[in-house]
């Protein structure tokens, strides 16, 4: 049960950061979306899921059976985080991914709420 909570946890991580980049992305399509995010985030995740392969290595020299299971476990699912972050995520964004720009969205709202206060002010 520890190898499950922990890789839920784990493909979180990887898949999140880069959901949450191409949703604040600034770009105007998906696929300069999509470039964006790989650009800005990609090798933090690389380098995030090599890190946590090195911090389990040790246990790939240990005897005992529960440590070889919890080494495969991870070692499985850190490659397929970041197999799933990495290349079938950004794919499956660059084709279905909202296509609005939210963060120019947000400020163009915040810009017209601030006319709308400026507005109410002059009338008063």
């Amino acid at each position: 049960y520890l190898s499950i909570v922990i890789s839920i946890g784990l493909m979180v991580d990887y898949v999140m950061h880069i959901v949450i980049r191409f949703y604040e992305s600034k770009e105007l399509t998906r696929i300069e979306k999509t470039k964006d995010t790989l650009e800005t985030m990609g090798a933090s995740i690389l380098v995030g899921g090599l890190t946590t392969l090195l911090g389990v290595i040790p246990m790939s020299f240990a005897s005992s059976d529960i440590f070889m299971t919890l080494f495969t476990g991870f070692v499985s699912l850190v490659l397929l985080g970041i197999a799933h972050g990495l290349i079938l995520l950004p794919v499956v964004l660059s084709v279905v991914g909202p296509a609005d720009n939210v963060m120019v969205l947000l400020e163009a709202n915040r810009h017209k709420a601030a006319d709308d206060d400026d507005d109410d002010s002059e009338a008063i």
